[in-house]
């Protein structure tokens, strides 16, 4: 098939876009006096008595002339702040704040230089009282619109101490769920997953299933990153979910128990401390849990379009889940300038699935033949991550900074499976076994510097990743009872998959006054083999890839923003999408993973506008995706009256979004989310044909806190989603969360959810058609569930 080129972008375009985001600037710097010396502040804030940096300490910039402050910047996890340029005239005051410490005044500060003004290390000194709660209340949107990405902040949802994972992700701009519960960013599932800015063994595969079971209160915001940095890899065409599980705690220990039980089953325990000593940071978590998915019922039709053949199918299916993963890192402070990061963690699964099928096959006028089988399977899952990273900073200018880091991945799949041949509800004796184990690593090695020149930030680095992935699968059958199990070789497969990445990058950063503007350049080498040990084949390819960035950021006033960025990318197969296991629990129709696979290519182009208006915070985003070589699910029916399933690079797409929404505190207690969203989705393939349409959604929500009372309510509809042979139906879901904390001295929460109250079975809809036969698939999923929670608290902070 002739790969098809990405869509022309027009300079036109490019250049109209980039002169209506930045005349706003210009506007602002040419509106007043002309300043004739501005510069910047920097300096590194540190305790007294270890010497060690103090992150978000708050640096208030003052002139005598006023009692309010001019600006305040916070520190990093460095301890360096970094002001934006001001006026060097008249002299300037500094109040430096920091919770545990006492406040410190530095005054008549005379600026002089040409672009940054350095004051060394500013020393503060400590209080040494230890408080058993520290409790900061503070009513924050659950939505926040930053340049390039979109952040929910989970722990402000009153629903996130009852709610899995999945369930908090439908309340996400630009994040959508699919008929069959597949979990898409901006109308495609080929998007990259992060536990606090790095991969994890957890989402290897599976990750729609994994989001399910995971607790969401074990999550303090999720960030949706539209156009990342060159610094990380290109992988991801609509995007990187970055989830943080939790944030650091400096001068004390906090420590949290947590356990949650809901109807059908979903139950789960989970445990957290972390605590901060001196020269050390340490923190750990633990999570346990049972999970039962039942009531799934199917109902499918196939028409052949040729002879006028019938497939009538029925099936029912359950499975239930057993899971436990936990991660520690710890942060050692080598020195005022330096420190090292060493994290690890595990996740385990086990899991037991039924599925039951009855299938009638029939010709127009003649009598149909009916069938059936029951499929038993059991999965195993077993996931490990080791991470080591190293910052050194540099006293002469605080913002030099250099990095290296490393990670290994390691994750092992077991499926086993049996098919029972059946007839009106009796053992046929026809039974096949399969058994298909999978093993993926992964070694990353990255080395990162980052330089400031004046206004100019200078960040380049280079990496090297190693990918392996190992799948052997077996079968055997029989055709009566009594006889024996015999292997099936045909069918049977023993891939290794080998994947090296050499990358190096490039990017530069310009602030001048309301304006910042980015572009970077990242390199890709990749060479990659798949090779088939027992028919001893072996297909290699290597590939190079360039890949621009540039990102424009216009501030005007103190409330609003404007973003531009164009970004290319691509994305690399999922190593489920390549494993060439044939699922054969439904005979008439099968699916198989496809080690030929290509990565997509893709460019987008994000528009992104923020502004907050009085009490309302207003966010508006368009964004376009054009991808080649797009990887899309593609089915055919073959002259043996099976459906084969598989996925294939099919040529083109182009989706076009357009999301809205807002924030609105109504009062002091009452806070309200609207989002409304269009999509446009085109898919051009030399097998599939041509497909498009267009998907409307949209989602509110209203939040209540009163004293130590929570109360919530959400909706939200998912439109329909477009394929390249078909579409699915639009999904409509609701939940209603209630809260109450400040329990046993201010540490014990209790938590209900009710999702779906009113609506017991959930209906959706996926339409298949081909050419040469179309499909219609209903599905009735068990969506009412009831949860309860508690959490307990204990922290001490030194104050």
């Amino acid at each position: 098939m002739q790969a098809r080129v990405l869509p022309y972008f027009p300079g036109w375009m490019l250049l109209t876009i980039l002169s209506f985001l930045c005349t706003p600037a210009a506007r602002a710097q040419q509106g007043g006096p002309r300043m004739t010396n501005r510069l910047r502040i920097s300096a590194l804030i540190a305790d007294s008595a270890t010497g060690m940096p103090i992150q978000n300490a708050l640096v208030e910039i003052r002139t005598a002339e006023r009692d309010a402050p001019l600006l305040t910047v916070a520190t990093d996890s460095l301890g360096v702040f970094l002001s934006p340029p001001i006026e060097s005239l008249p002299a300037r005051e500094l109040l430096l704040r920091a919770p545990g410490y006492k406040d410190r005044s530095i005054g008549r500060v005379t600026l002089s230089g040409d672009s940054v003004y350095q004051l060394g290390t500013l020393l503060l000194c400590s209080r040494s009282i230890l408080l058993d709660e520290v409790r900061v209340q503070q009513q924050k949107q659950l939505i926040e619109m930053a340049p390039g990405k979109i952040i929910y902040h989970v722990d402000a949802d009153p629903e996130s101490g009852t709610a899995s994972a999945f369930d908090i992700l439908w309340k996400i701009p630009f994040l959508s769920i699919g008929a069959d519960d597949e979990l898409q960013l901006g109308g495609s599932g080929q998007f990259r997953v992060l536990v606090n800015g790095r991969p994890s063994s957890l989402f290897v595969s599976q990750k729609d299933e994994v989001f399910k079971v995971f607790p969401a209160q074990r999550i303090r915001r999720i960030e949706i990153v539209l156009t990342p940095s060159v610094k990380y890899e290109a992988q991801g065409v609509s995007g990187i979910l970055n989830i943080i599980t939790y944030e650091k705690v400096r001068g004390g220990l906090n420590a949290g128990l947590s356990l949650k039980a809901g109807t059908p089953e979903n139950n789960s325990v989970s445990a957290s401390a972390a605590s901060s000593t001196g020269r050390l940071d340490l923190s750990a978590e633990m999570s346990a849990g049972t999970t039962y998915l039942a009531g799934t019922r199917t109902q499918l039709r196939r028409s052949d379009k040729a002879t006028g053949e019938q497939l009538l199918q029925r099936s029912s299916s359950g499975s239930a889940s057993r899971w436990w993963n936990g991660n520690t890192e710890a942060l050692f402070r080598l020195g005022a300038q330096s420190e090292l990061s060493i994290a690890a963690s595990f996740n385990k699964t086990k899991s037991t699935n039924v599925d039951e099928l009855e299938s009638l096959l029939s010709m127009p006028g003649a009598p149909g033949t009916s069938s059936g089988n029951r499929a038993l399977g059991n999965r195993g899952t077993t996931g490990s991550d080791a991470a080591i990273e190293y910052t050194q900073h540099f006293a002469a200018n605080p913002g030099q900074q250099l990095q290296l880091s490393g990670r290994l991945t390691n994750t092992a799949i077991e499926d086993e499976s049996r098919l029972h041949g059946m007839n009106a509800g009796i053992a046929t004796g026809k039974d096949n076994r399969s058994t298909d184990r999978e093993h993926y690593q992964e070694w990353f090695g990255q080395a990162s510097y980052e330089q400031p020149f004046g206004p100019w930030l200078l960040e380049t680095g280079a990496s090297i990743t190693y990918r392996e992935q190992r799948s052997d699968a077996a079968y055997t059958k029989r055709d009566s009872a009594g006889a024996p199990f015999l292997a099936d070789r045909s069918a049977a497969s023993d891939l290794r998959y080998r994947e090296q990445l050499f990358a190096g990058y490039l990017s530069m950063q310009l602030t001048s006054g309301r304006l910042t503007l980015r572009a970077g350049l990242r390199a890709e080498k990749a060479q990659l083999e798949a090779r088939f040990a027992e028919s001893r084949t072996a297909t290699r390819n290597s590939y190079g890839s360039l890949l621009p960035s540039l990102r424009i950021s216009v501030r005007v006033g103190q409330q609003s923003n404007y973003t531009m960025s164009y970004a290319r990318g691509l994305q690399r197969p999922a190593p489920e999408l390549l494993n060439p296991y044939i699922n054969g629990t439904d005979p008439f129709n099968i699916s198989t993973g496809n080690p030929g696979l290509l990565p997509e290519r893709t460019q987008v182009l994000l528009l992104q506008f923020g502004t907050v208006l009085h009490k309302t915070a207003v966010y508006s985003s368009f964004t376009a995706h054009f991808t080649n070589r797009a990887i899309q699910p593609i089915s055919t029916l073959d002259s043996d009256r099976v459906t084969r399933s598989t996925y294939k690079n099919t040529g083109s797409s182009s989706q076009y979004l357009l999301s809205v929404g807002a924030g609105i505190r109504a009062g002091k207690i009452v806070s309200l989310q609207v989002a409304c969203d269009g999509r446009y989705s085109s898919f051009s393939s030399g097998e599939g044909g041509h497909s498009s349409g267009l998907s409307i959604g949209g989602s509110g929500g209203a939040q209540l806190k009163w004293k130590d009372w929570r109360a919530g309510a959400f909706g939200n509809y998912s439109g329909v989603g477009i394929r390249v042979q078909g579409r699915s139906a639009a999904i409509l879901s609701t939940s209603f969360s209630l809260q109450r904390a400040g329990l046993l001295k201010k540490r014990l929460t209790l938590g209900f959810t009710a999702a779906n109250p009113f609506r017991k079975y959930r209906h959706s809809r996926t339409e298949l058609e081909d050419a040469a036969f179309s499909i219609s698939r209903s599905a009735y999923t068990l969506s009412r569930r009831f949860q309860a929670s508690l959490q307990y608290r204990f922290i001490r902070i030194r104050q």
